[in-house]
């Protein structure tokens, strides 16, 4: 993501393991990287794990409303935005 300018990063199965919320944090700091993240919860997959809302609920809670909204709204509007049309 830092080298190539259309690498985004979805972070859909990490959402299971809380153990990589912070890292997820230290790179929703880097100013290289931060708008090329997004939320996605893979429902299929991680159901296996816990409830989609019981996810959604814990990394909201840990990221805090402002990078949740970053990950889950600003940056997919973005990533989906073309000169043709905006999201």
């Amino acid at each position: 993501m830092v080298a190539y300018d259309n690498v985004y990063a979805d972070i859909s199965f990490i959402l299971h393991d809380q153990d990589l919320f912070p890292l997820l944090r230290f790179l929703l700091e880097d100013d290289k990287v931060k708008h090329k993240i997004l939320f996605g919860s893979d429902y299929y997959v991680v159901s296996q794990k816990n409830t989609e809302k019981d996810l959604h609920l814990n990394l909201r809670g840990y990221l805090g409303n402002d990078l949740f909204e970053m990950i889950a709204s600003d940056n997919p509007r973005r990533f989906l935005s073309t000169k043709f049309k905006e999201y």
